[in-house]
C-alpha cells in the first residue's frame, strides 16, 4: 500500500463506521433543538433566531447543517451528514499532521482517532463537535507549515482556520 492510500485509509475507515451509526442512532435532545433552528427558511432568519434560542452558541455548525439540509433534503441521517464529513476530514488531517511532524507511520495515529469511541459518537451527532475537531486539526497543520515557511498568505489562512 502506498503512502497516499495510507493517508486516506483512516478517513475511509471512519466513514465506513460513522455512516451506518449516524443512520441508526436516535436523535438526542440537543440535536433536535439544533434542527429546530436550522430548519429556518433562510440563513438570516437562523442568525436572528439563534441568540434567542441558543445563546452563546457558534453559528458555523448551524449554517453548515442548514446548507446541507437544503442540498440533500431532510432526514435524521442527512442532518448528521455534515458532522460525519467533518469528522472524516479531521481524521484525514490527523494523518497529514503525523506526516508533517515526521512520523514514519503517521496514518496510525489517524486510525486510532478514527476508532476512538468518542470520535465516533461526536462524529455522528448532528452538532458542531466534529466541526470543531476539524478546525483544530486544520489550524495545527497550518501552524506547523507556517513555522517551517513563514509568510503572510499562510498566516492569513491560519487566522481563518482559528
Amino acid at each position: 500500500m502506498n503512502s497516499a492510500s495510507k493517508t486516506w485509509m483512516p478517513a475511509v475507515l471512519f466513514l465506513a463506521l460513522a455512516m451506518p451509526l449516524a443512520a441508526l442512532r436516535p436523535l438526542w435532545l440537543d440535536e433536535i433543538l439544533q434542527l429546530m433552528d436550522t430548519r429556518q427558511p433562510s440563513a438570516a432568519e437562523l442568525m436572528a433566531r439563534l441568540p434567542l434560542h441558543d445563546p452563546g452558541s457558534a453559528p458555523l455548525g448551524y449554517l453548515a447543517q442548514q446548507a446541507a439540509l437544503r442540498v440533500t433534503g431532510y432526514s435524521d441521517w442527512r442532518a448528521r451528514l455534515p458532522a460525519v464529513l467533518f469528522g472524516a476530514a479531521a481524521i484525514f488531517l490527523t494523518a497529514l499532521l503525523g506526516k508533517e511532524i515526521g512520523l514514519r507511520h503517521g496514518w496510525r495515529s489517524a486510525a486510532l482517532l478514527a476508532l476512538f469511541p468518542l470520535t465516533l459518537r461526536y462524529g455522528t451527532e448532528a452538532r458542531m463537535y466534529s466541526q470543531a475537531l476539524f478546525f483544530s486539526a486544520l489550524a495545527t497543520w497550518i501552524y506547523l507549515r507556517l513555522a517551517r515557511n513563514p509568510g503572510y498568505a499562510l498566516a492569513g489562512t491560519y487566522w481563518m482556520a482559528l
